[in-house]
């Protein structure tokens, strides 16, 4: 399997594997705690679930018992069906179940904040890029896996997706009251990348995700 599509450990027992999506990637995480085995979103199509996720999954010899969602959208959402398909015992979790539930065909159990999956994986709402935009903290490591919410100026064609421009500034004020050790985004957004390691990384970060909102309201 080419070394891309295998999950890399972030901090013990939490995994990060980028997918292709266009020509970016998007990312899955594998959370592996003691009590049991979150992945959080599945990529864009079956064939990322069937080629690129179960495999990467196989070398950890692992099965997830729960899939949360960061957001419904396709590149972080779109592999759903074909996930629960091959792992149907696996609960979904997401902030829009019903919409999730109609594409599924499956029940979809509602994500609210504060949930703390296994002992380890907080949920955290973290609204502006979408309304049911999703981080979740490993409260081990402090680690945030960020999903979409903080774009920091957008990606290539992509740019920013801005569904709520104040509940984006409310989402900034709670990271930094989190006061997370790393985050780490779902993609290479500018001009920042994908992750933001301490403090003063981690304020750069969310000093540049601010300043763009604050510009695109005074347009």
């Amino acid at each position: 399997m080419d070394e891309k599509h295998l999950f890399t450990e972030i901090v013990p027992n939490i995994y990060r594997l980028t997918v292709p999506f266009e020509d970016l990637y998007t990312t899955v995480y594998l959370c592996v705690c003691e009590g049991g085995t979150a992945i959080i979103d599945c990529a864009t199509t079956a064939y990322d679930v069937d080629d690129i996720i179960i495999p990467a999954l196989r070398e950890l010899n692992a099965t997830p018992d729960v899939l949360l969602l960061t957001h419904c959208h396709g590149d972080h959402a779109g592999g759903s069906r074909a996930l629960t398909a091959a792992f149907p015992e696996m609960k979904v979790y997401s902030a829009a179940p019903v919409h999730m539930g109609k594409y599924l065909g499956t029940p979809v159990e509602t994500l609210t904040d504060s949930t703390v999956f296994f002992d380890r994986i907080r949920a955290i709402a973290l609204i502006g890029h979408s309304r049911d935009s999703f981080g979740f903290l490993d409260t081990v490591s402090g680690t945030l896996l960020a999903g979409d919410c903080l774009q920091q100026y957008g990606i290539g064609r992509f740019g920013v997706g801005l569904a709520d421009a104040n509940g984006y500034l409310r989402s900034i004020d709670k990271i930094r009251e989190l006061k997370p050790a790393r985050i780490i985004c779902a993609h290479d957004y500018a001009p920042h990348g994908h992750r933001a390691e301490g403090d003063g990384e981690i304020e750069t970060l969310l000093d540049t995700c601010r300043r763009y909102v604050l510009e695109k309201a005074r347009k």
